[in-house]
């Protein structure tokens, strides 16, 4: 089988504000069919899969549209949609309500928020703690001095709209809050004009000043600064919480009304003419502006940049999580999660906006991808309370509206029902289940409801959701009891259910479905209720639930049963495997027929740790259930009908932690009732790998993703090598078919890591349209995730821009990533470890050279046509006999044909991070490898690195400086002495 995939589109979902208000579009992709929690559309499968068609003879049909042979997408090509730029604009919203009183408007771009008010501007940083004053806070407040009493209003409507259902109280929520692409104000005489608009890295503000305004009497006063500078290129550099923010030198024109030069239904621009201008420092530290000659019948504009150019950027002010994406019939497309960034005004701790800094909120954003730039932001939509929300799962209807749910434990957390807090929320030792669904604007709750008992929901994992045809919602999580709850009796089982009763053990699992209620605003009818009966002693865990054309409901998840009291019915697997838990796979039909509702029930496990984390169900009949997850055990069922791509666990049962992915397809004979194994296999290495999500698009089109930390992970038709400590992974597969031919790709998606820090991506979420095109949404710890696409110049679409990555240790963004296929066979790169590692030596000592081989995964083959060594620290490594691999045709196959050595001599003290990079014809080339290494020696440090004594009367004497000397490097420091130099030296005694 030939196979390759391509990066087309990526979204880099950063911590820095709200998640998709600070600054993030998707990538615009053409129109999907809908999914319902990642599985085929109703339309789709009614297409594909006619319900009088066997189900051999749809498989035969589906093999005809089903796409054999991914390939690198070389751009986004035009009428598909994508935009050549990811960052979306800064986008303004006025205080409708949502904010302190003091605010006027509010923007947010991708580093920062800004606050409006009637005497100043404020700046919060995407990095900034929060904390009581604006200074403390990491926050900068700009005031024109002399000019107050501004008012601020919206200018250049975007299509976006906000919506914020936050607390119990629905007078307090504010829906349908419009977008703009600037703010503009102007003093109470219009001497002076602001004008404030984003760009790409930070915020720009304009200040017009009328003609005949003196502007050597324009001031700036600033707060939250410790120190001011100007810099040789005339930039005003701020020194913010040890980081230095740098505003550009203004650009200053003069400008007179213009003209349409005559041509009908043009716009009339204004004439503008440059002319010099600066900052200057002035004697009570404001910033004054020195300009050049100018016409002083001419307006002034005077245009500072605000770049945020912090020396080590940390990224957002909270935590953003998407943990969901979906697309509606149109090809829009959804994202669900949790944000904790502040969009509090700087100067006040206790004010809330949507989502606080501290606990999270739910999310739901809806992107047109067909529209480029900010517009593409249909609406972003907040849920939550005063306390914690965690989860924000998601499914889309046709219509596209879409439900969510999660865990609340907030009392005041927004329904539309009677219903309240539980006994376990409100003793504070609990939580509650929620479940909301909101219409197709995003400004509406169609209802949203309080579910739980006396326990704690959804603690051991997330749980799912999904929808059927008919609209009805279902959820499947866990249930289990505290310290001060010691049972969980009391969840509202419904007449009728499978198991009506607490099954007595630590934990249980819960399946509940929701009817919609027929107007907005009305309380959903609870359906059904049931436990799951899995009579754990410890943890049972639900990793997902899905359903199929016929309403029957699939759950997967993992039970510790060494009594072997599991509720197993025409089971594959009855008793329990042994290790520490068994994974657990349910077919449900909620019928309110006892324990007829359960038509199998079978665990999957061996002797060791197993865990499903995912399941997915096709639209054949009958249909098969398709799961993924992670397992330690060397006997896993294996034994399918169809033999397995990898039949044995590579995974080292010495090292803690290891363990292996795995794909698992179950089947039940519509007559007999019987189930079956049809397909599954190991998918992994010698680390830790785990499947999180899979997705079927077709019986024969199944595609997983996850995380692998194993650098010797099954690669085929690769995008590019495993890189950094744990990739992301997206492997497809064709369980109709056996051992290798089942196996049709397999590739990484990372990122390198920065010097002494390390890299790490995974991925949690897959969906498949069937037409060749996959998206994985997941999270980063990369600035240069993916690689294969950072790397690659002639692929459009993308700004991969990580906020949080800079931190250190770096912390996590979000990312979406589009895979398209198509049947083109070519060659695939990769190397025979994932990383060239170097131990320290010291600075100026040769290393001994490491040998990598270059292999091809591919079905071409493979011409390499330049090797080489960049980044920082480049020219501290060295290759060696790489010459041998340029132009050889390297056949596919697991054995080298080609390889180099990599030397290094470290010439500064501390760690040193470069990477080798392969260009060839390969898609996704350039391929890199990485190289760390790190030089010993001391190293003396000195902080601050300026002191500021400011303004002093002649012969008197300052408060002394403390300047601290500490050792950054590996080994000894020895000081021979300290000596002060300039022309001033005796000053400063």
């Amino acid at each position: 089988m030939s196979g390759k995939q391509w990066m087309v589109c990526l979204l880099m979902l950063a911590g820095s504000g709200s998640v998709f208000v600070a600054g993030r579009s998707v990538a615009h992709v053409s129109s999907r069919p809908n999914r319902f929690s990642g599985n085929l559309h109703q339309a789709q499968v009614e297409k594909h899969f006619p319900r009088s068609m066997p189900s051999d003879a749809a498989l035969a049909q589906l093999a005809e549209i089903a796409p054999r042979a991914p390939r690198l997408a070389r751009a986004c090509a035009p009428g598909r949609g994508c935009s050549t730029h990811l960052s979306m604009p800064m986008a303004f919203e006025p205080n409708r309500g949502q904010a302190d009183p003091r605010i006027q408007c509010i923007g947010r771009g991708t580093r920062l928020t800004v606050f409006l008010t009637r005497r100043e501007i404020a700046v919060r940083f995407a990095n900034a703690p929060r904390m009581g004053s604006a200074g403390a806070a990491g926050a900068v407040a700009f005031r024109v001095a002399g000019f107050a009493n501004l008012t601020w209003h919206g200018e250049a409507k975007l299509r976006g709209e906000s919506n914020y259902f936050i607390g119990s109280n629905p007078r307090a929520w504010h829906t349908r809050v419009p977008h703009f692409a600037r703010a503009e104000a102007a003093s109470a005489r219009r001497q002076l004009g602001v004008v404030v608009y984003g760009n790409d890295e930070g915020v720009e503000y304009d200040l017009r000043l009328a003609p005949r305004t003196n502007v050597s009497k324009l001031r700036l006063e600033i707060s939250g600064a410790e120190r001011m500078r100007i810099a040789n290129d005339g930039d005003l550099v701020l020194r913010v919480r040890g980081s230095d923010l740098r505003m550009k030198k203004p650009e200053v024109y003069e400008e007179w009304p213009g003209t349409a030069r005559g041509i009908p239904g043009a716009a009339v621009l204004p004439e503008r003419r440059r002319i010099d201008g600066r900052y200057v420092i002035e004697a009570d530290r404001s910033i004054g502006f020195r300009v050049g000659p100018h016409d002083p019948a001419a307006v002034l504009v005077i245009d500072p940049s605000l770049s945020v150019a912090y020396a080590t950027f940390l990224g957002g002010a909270g935590s953003d999580t998407a943990s969901s994406i979906a697309l509606d019939a149109a090809g829009n497309v959804y994202v669900g999660g949790t944000t904790t960034s502040s969009t509090t005004f700087p100067s006040t701790s206790g004010n809330r906006m949507g989502p606080a800094n501290g606990p999270a909120q739910f999310f739901i954003a809806k992107i047109d991808p067909t529209i480029t730039g900010a517009n593409s932001l249909v609406y972003l939509t907040f849920l939550g309370g005063s306390a914690t929300q965690a989860g924000g799962r998601i499914a889309v209807d046709g219509s596209g509206r879409v439900a969510i749910t999660g865990t609340t434990t907030s009392v005041d957390f927004p329904v539309t029902d009677s219903s309240g807090p539980t006994s376990g929320l409100i003793s504070g030792n609990g939580n509650d289940v929620t479940i909301s669904e909101i219409d197709s604007t995003g400004s509406a709750l169609i209802f949203s409801t309080l579910f739980g008992g006396s326990g704690a929901e959804s603690q051991n994992a997330a749980g799912g959701i999904a929808l059927d045809a008919s609209g009805n919602i279902y959820i499947a999580s866990d249930t289990q009891t505290t310290s001060v709850n010691p049972n969980s009796t009391d969840l509202p089982v419904t007449s009728g259910a499978f198991q009506t009763t607490w099954d007595g053990q630590v934990s249980d699992g819960f399946l509940a479905a929701f009817q919609p209620p027929a107007l907005p605003g009305g309380a959903p009818v609870l359906k059904y209720c049931s436990y799951l009966g899995t009579n754990s002693s410890g943890p049972t865990s639900v990793g997902g639930i899905a359903v199929d054309p016929w309403g029957t409901v699939y759950i997967a998840g993992s039970t510790d049963n060494p009594s072997s009291n599991f509720p197993a019915k025409n089971a594959l697997q009855a008793a329990y495997g042994g290790g520490d838990s068994d994974a657990f796979l349910m077919r449900i039909s909620p019928a309110a027929q006892g324990a007829a509702d359960v038509l199998y029930a079978t665990l999957l496990g061996g002797s060791g740790p197993d865990r499903a984390l995912a399941v997915a169900v096709d639209s054949a009949n009958p249909p098969r259930a398709y799961v993924t997850g992670t397992t330690r055990s060397a006997n896993f069922p294996v034994n399918g009908t169809n033999a397995p791509y990898q039949n044995t666990l590579r995974a080292n049962p010495l090292v803690s932690g290891s363990a292996n992915a795995f794909l698992t397809v179950v089947v039940q004979d519509g007559i007999t009732a019987a189930t079956s194994l049809t397909y599954s296999t190991y998918l992994g290495g010698s680390a830790t790998d785990a499947g999180h999500s899979v997705a079927v698009a077709a019986p024969n089109q199944v595609y997983v993703t996850g995380s692998t930390s194993s650098q010797d992970f099954p690669l085929h038709d690769n995008l590019q090598p495993f890189n950094g400590a744990a990739d992301v992974f997206v492997a497809k597969f064709d369980p109709t078919l056996s051992g290798a031919a089942s196996f049709i790709y397999s590739t990484p998606l990372a990122g390198t890591s920065p010097p002494g820090g390390t890299a790490s991506a995974a991925g949690y979420g897959i969906a498949a349209d069937g037409a060749g095109h996959v998206y994985i949404a997941g999270e980063t710890k990369a600035a240069d995730f993916p690689t294969a696409v950072t790397t690659v110049s002639t692929v459009n679409g993308f700004q991969a821009v990580c906020m949080s990555c800079q931190q250190t240790p770096p912390a996590s963004d979000a990312f979406v990533a589009e895979i398209a296929e198509s049947s083109v066979q070519e060659p695939s790169v990769y190397f025979n470890l994932g990383k060239v590692s170097f131990p320290p030596v010291p600075v100026g000592t040769v290393n001994a050279p490491q040998p990598v081989a270059v292999l091809n995964g591919g079905e071409a083959a493979l011409t390499i046509s330049d090797i080489r060594v960049l980044g920082g620290y480049a020219a501290d490594f060295s290759l060696i006999g790489q010459g041998a691999c340029i132009g050889t045709a390297i056949s596919p196959g697991p054995t080298p044909q080609c390889s180099f050595e990599v030397g290094f001599t470290p010439s500064v003290v501390g760690p040193e991070t470069a990477i080798v990079s392969i260009s060839d014809n390969a898609p996704g080339s350039p391929q890199v490898l990485e190289l760390v290494g790190a030089g010993q020696g001391p190293l003396a440090s000195v902080s601050p690195l300026s002191v500021d004594f400011g303004s002093q009367l002649v012969n008197t004497t300052s408060d002394q400086r403390t300047i601290t000397v500490s050792n950054a490097g590996n080994q000894t420091l020895t000081i021979s002495s300290v000596q002060e130099s300039g022309p001033d030296v005796s000053q400063f005694p």
